[in-house]
């Protein structure tokens, strides 16, 4: 029974063969669209895969930098905001009151000079 089923399908392929019938005639599956429906579900599978994978990798940079901006807002709020630090004369003086006092000094040194600036920049600037 086997081989007479091979058989006729043999004959049936000749015939189609010398009668020139379309596949859909003979009925033989379409092997190009077969391919094609094959080739699109592999490539929808990887275009989900990578898909996937930058969603993860998104998702792991939004945490970084969120552990990024929270480490750093912890360590400013550890660390003293009173702090007044100067250099002078190549010293650190982190006092307060030794610090704002300098700063006094050099603020009334400026300001005694501002008037021969003045005086200069108008002699300049006049002629």
């Amino acid at each position: 029974m086997k081989k007479y089923n091979e058989y006729n399908i043999e004959q049936e392929l000749m015939e189609a063969f010398v009668l020139e019938k379309t596949d859909a005639e003979i009925c033989m599956p379409d092997i190009d669209a077969e391919l094609r429906r094959v080739h699109s579900l592999a490539e929808s599978k990887i275009h989900a895969k990578s898909k996937s994978r930058l969603r993860i990798a998104s998702i792991a940079a939004c945490v970084a930098v969120l552990l990024g901006v929270g480490f750093a807002t912890y360590q400013n709020q550890t660390t003293s905001k009173e702090l007044c630090i100067a250099y002078v004369g190549g010293n650190r003086i982190t006092d307060e009151t030794k610090v704002m006092q300098l700063m006094a000094e050099d603020m009334s040194h400026l300001n005694g000079e501002s008037d021969i600036l003045e005086d200069q920049l108008s002699v300049m600037f006049n002629e």
